[in-house]
């Protein structure tokens, strides 16, 4: 009887160390293939900055040269928001330079007026200040409902759209309630653009 107690005390021993062993070493192969996984995933962080002809070209020679200051950091970002140059009130401002850069850019048509003929030229769009513009401050929408819808409309198939609203506006939870019921019947409505 002892030396079947002894027998199975040593077997379970030599089970429990090879137990153990197995376990230490599945736990390190484990977690060396999770953080090699891990390693290879990148989140897409995009960064974007704010882009005008002055910025970028020297105002005093017409040409496509880029100022040095700007070639520094221009690799830094992924896509540029065009400050002011689409939009109908500075008609005045517009650069065809800038137009040319951002075909080979990926630039954001912030604030182009709606149904501008150069909307082909980009796939990054803002509805800036649209809908408190709008859905706040007017009582009969209609007009600017059928000018947003024609405008998403016009745009390429797969563009992005960003609806851009200062933050302070969604102090009322209705108000971001009423903001989010809209976003998401224009997203309904419009399912070829994100």
């Amino acid at each position: 009887m002892i030396k079947l107690f002894l027998k199975s005390l040593k077997h379970g021993l030599v089970l429990a160390f090879f137990l153990i062993f197995f376990l230490i070493v599945y736990t390190i192969w484990i977690n060396l293939w999770l953080a090699k996984s891990v390693g290879q995933f990148k989140v897409p962080l995009k960064l974007g900055t704010v882009v005008s002809s002055d910025r970028l070209f020297n105002k005093l020679i017409p040409s496509m040269e880029l100022r040095h200051s700007w070639q520094n950091i221009q690799n830094k970002f992924n896509y540029f928001v065009i400050e002011y140059q689409l939009r109908d009130d500075f008609i005045q401002h517009q650069s065809p330079r800038l137009m040319n850069w951002c075909k080979e850019n990926e630039c954001v048509a912030h604030r182009i007026k709606f149904l501008d003929n150069r909307t082909n030229q980009f796939k990054l769009f803002t509805l800036d200040d649209f809908f408190s513009n709008t859905r706040l401050n007017l009582r009969r929408t209609e007009y600017q409902d059928f000018r947003l819808k024609a405008f998403l409309q016009s745009l390429p198939v797969g563009s992005t759209v960003i609806i851009s609203e200062p933050f302070s506006l969604f102090d009322r939870p209705q108000v971001f309630h009423k903001f989010r019921e809209w976003v998401l019947k224009l997203r309904a409505e419009h399912p070829e653009l994100q």
